[in-house]
This record gives structure tokens, sequence and C-alpha cells, in this order.
């Protein structure tokens, strides 16, 4: 599935930012240049809105984002979520 980010920052624990309903990645542009001073930051567009892919799936209960977030830790960020990996801070 076609998902869209924005990245910013190069140093730093990560920071991954998550936009409420009706939102986009692009809800965030003024706290990014800010956090990325000192974090790795990504902000996602949920499948379904922004520029993500609108998948025929079901969005009941939320568990698809959910999965999408998990498989986007592990994929993009590079955090796995095993004992005594990096943690990632999500807004």
């Amino acid at each position: 599935r076609r998902v869209h980010y924005v990245q910013a920052g190069d140093r730093g624990p990560p920071v991954l930012l998550v936009h409420g309903f009706g939102a986009s990645a692009y809800h965030w542009r003024h706290n990014i240049p800010e956090l990325a001073k000192d974090h790795r930051v990504f902000a996602v567009d949920l499948l379904g809105f922004g520029w993500s892919e609108k998948a025929l799936v079901d969005y009941g209960g939320g568990a698809v984002w959910g999965e999408q977030l998990a498989a986007f830790c592990r994929e993009v960020i590079g955090v796995d979520g095993g004992a005594g990996a990096e943690r990632v801070a999500v807004v």
C-alpha cells in the first residue's frame, strides 16, 4: 500500500506524528521544523487520509491503522519494538 509521509531531522530520538480524523501529515507543518532540531521526525498520512492510498479495507475499529503504524515503525523508522530497542515517541 502506498503510504505518504514527511521526514525531517537527522539526529536524536525518533518522533512519529499521527494526525487525527479529517487531517493529514500537513497538520504538523509548523511543528516539524522545531522538532527536527533535536529529533528524527516522521509525520505519516494514515491510510484513507491525505496522500496515502485510499485502500479498500475494513477501517472499522481502527485495527488497520494500528497495523500500519507498527509496520511504519519497523520498515521506515527502523524500530522493531523488541527488548532493548530504541523507543519512538508517538504524538
